[in-house]
């Protein structure tokens, strides 16, 4: 894990393949909220939505590869990346209210 994490953050090619990767994610995303809700599949509440949800996730996993890459166990990791995942998405949640529930 440690070794593939510097590998794509040193790897300019990677982080652009990744970068693709969450482009594409976000999309998906946005096309599954835009049909649960009965939108058009390029309404800017669903694409909005979609960002939102990735920019948190990517946040999280950032920050939680950065701990394992700086030496902290799962295990050591997991209490805090607990919290900040509730904190984070617990912002989301009050900020997107009830869309698409």
């Amino acid at each position: 894990m440690i070794a593939v994490q510097r590998l794509i953050r040193e790897t300019p090619a990677l982080l652009q393949r990744l970068a693709g990767f969450s482009a594409r994610n976000t999309g998906a995303l946005a096309e599954a909220l835009a049909e649960a809700t009965g939108a058009a599949p390029d309404d800017v509440l669903a694409r909005t939505a979609a960002a939102q949800l990735n920019a948190v996730a990517h946040e999280l996993t950032t920050r939680n590869a950065n701990r394992i890459v700086a030496g902290q166990s799962a295990d050591e990791a997991y209490p805090l990346a607990l919290a900040e995942a509730n904190a984070a998405y617990g912002m989301l949640r009050a900020g997107l209210g009830d869309y698409a529930r």
